[in-house]
């Protein structure tokens, strides 16, 4: 029996998407000038829906008391016990961190390499950095706490 895994990349170009609603409707690309058209009725609209209201994602705040040297959310952990809380997160625009004394700071985003590159993800101290993987079953957040060393 064959395993899958449990994460997909689904990533078209627009390209991609205007030769396959070309095809849908039974017709074939036959030149560039084609595509640019596509690509150029694709923006309007998507700016007719934009000035519309219809927007394809919204931005929510999501605020989480961590105990100290938490290293991952995930699922109800991470967004709250709404039933399709993990499959509606598309992606973490901005992490603060607030310390005990009401200081905030900033956490960046790393990527997955990035976060797959450090050999001991489980340094204390305050985080300063996070990964975010979205999955096809559940979502997960990893903080990280780096100690900066100067030489």
């Amino acid at each position: 029996m064959p395993t899958y895994s449990s994460t997909a990349n689904f990533d078209l170009s627009i390209d991609d998407i205007a030769e396959e609603a070309f095809e849908r409707c039974g017709l074939q690309v036959r030149s560039g000038y084609d595509l640019k058209t596509a690509r150029r009725s694709l923006n309007l609209m998507l700016a007719e829906w934009a000035n519309r209201g219809l927007n394809l994602w919204t931005i929510q705040l999501q605020e989480k008391t961590l105990p100290q040297n938490t290293t991952s959310l995930t699922g109800a952990d991470l967004f709250g016990s709404g039933a399709n809380a993990a499959q509606e997160i598309i992606d973490i625009t901005d992490v603060v961190i607030t310390d005990s004394s009401s200081n905030d700071y900033s956490a960046t985003s790393i990527s997955r390499s990035t976060y797959f590159n450090y050999t001991v993800k489980t340094t204390s101290g305050r985080p300063s950095q996070y990964y975010f993987e979205r999955t096809i079953t559940q979502n997960y957040i990893y903080i990280l706490q780096l100690i900066q060393r100067t030489l």
